[in-house]
């Protein structure tokens, strides 16, 4: 079992980016630990007994966290590794390894507090310009940390709309959130109300109730962002908060649809046309999800650009025989951040009929893909 010890001071209690700065570390530890590990929180010996404290409410799976209550004097054991609260961790591929590793090189003799710390600083100078941390010296700097954490929140599936005008905009409002007890998945239900709201304006069919149904809509996406990067803030994803939010995506692409539908058809009373047009897609809409959702080998290589679940999909499908950019292209002017944003011009335009013109194409074309894949997933077992 390794051996961490985790000096401690007032920045333990710094909440950062939602978080306690001790939790943080704690969590970051038991993430990037490969193997059971005993840590040891040392307290600053000046630090009054009421102002310290464990995260007793988080259930580590490869940690055993212990107080060491030590005077100023007393020599602290010989650890592999040594940390304190003041490190501030970016959830970054690979960098609570990169720390621990260089962190590795304060293993020394028992020293007492004063000198590990003395030890940290000398460790901490030498890898200043190493990514996936920072070093807070003052509380101050909390403001600044957690707009730059919250800059590389994003994730590498975001779309083009999504990475330059959603994002900026949902981070701004993570931060916000952070500093509340909301979770996730109560965002997730809450910000639903939008596409609600949206699709009732879009019953209405008249040229402003559309605009204003797809304003909705777009402002819906741009906070759906914000449940995953307050998820990924404080340690709590989970893979019923990511199925929370990819059904309500669905069911907000079909109110977006048959609301509008029902509202074309109204207009052009007492046609029922694109009322059925929008039944229609929202079955596509259905079946292609439901055909992504079954279980299927995972993909051969991993694509950033889409989800396991759509690259296994694109593989198996044959997509790719027309090119590996023809077909990022393709992927990233379908997602829906980029869509939405079409939607809306093509509104502005006069020509909302299009709008469920190229859903029904989309979904028709990937449920067509979708059923290649399915088919190819069950030949070949």
């Amino acid at each position: 079992m390794r051996q961490v010890l985790i000096l401690a001071d007032e920045s333990a209690d710094w909440i950062v980016a939602g978080l306690r700065q001790l939790e943080r570390l704690l969590c970051a530890l038991d993430e990037s630990l490969r193997e059971p590990a005993k840590v040891w929180v040392v307290w600053d010996p000046r630090l009054s007994s009421d102002r310290r404290w464990l995260p007793r409410e988080r259930n580590f799976t490869q940690l055993e966290v212990c107080e060491l209550d030590v005077t100023p004097e007393d020599k602290l054991p010989a650890v592999e590794i040594v940390l304190e609260t003041r490190l501030f961790l970016y959830r970054q591929s690979g960098a609570s390894e990169s720390l621990l590793a260089t962190m590795a090189q304060a293993r020394a003799e028992r020293r007492t507090y004063a000198q590990h710390l003395a030890a940290l600083q000398i460790t901490w100078e030498r890898s200043r310009a190493t990514d996936g941390w920072e070093y807070l010296t003052d509380a101050a700097q909390i403001p600044a940390c957690e707009k730059r954490f919250l800059r590389g929140s994003g994730k590498s599936q975001d779309g083009l709309i999504s990475r330059f005008i959603n994002r900026p905009i949902s981070r701004v409002m993570s931060r916000a959130l952070l500093k509340t007890p909301v979770t996730p998945s109560a965002w997730t239900l809450s910000i639903f109300l939008l596409p609600l709201a949206g699709a009732a304006f879009l019953t209405r069919g008249d040229y402003t109730s559309v605009i204003v149904g797809l304003l909705f809509f777009q402002l819906y996406s741009i906070l759906d962002g914000c449940d995953g990067e307050i998820a990924r803030a404080k340690y709590i994803e989970s893979r019923r908060g990511r199925q929370l939010d990819t059904w309500c995506d669905t069911l907000g692409n079909l109110l977006l649809v048959v609301g509008l539908g029902y509202g074309l058809s109204r207009q052009t009373a007492p046609s029922t046309f694109y009322f059925i047009e929008s039944i229609i897609v929202a079955i596509l809409i259905v079946t292609n999800e439901l055909l992504l959702a079954a279980p299927a080998p995972s993909p051969k290589r991993a694509d950033g650009a889409l989800y396991p679940r759509h690259q296994q999909m694109v593989e198996r499908s044959g997509l790719n025989f027309l090119g590996e950019r023809f077909v990022w292209w393709l992927v990233q002017l379908t997602k829906r951040d980029v869509a939405l944003l079409a939607f809306l011009f093509i509104a502005w335009a006069g020509r909302p009929a299009w709008i469920l013109h190229l859903l029904g194409a989309v979904a028709a074309i990937s449920s067509l893909l979708a059923v290649t894949s399915f088919a190819r997933s069950k030949l070949a077992r």
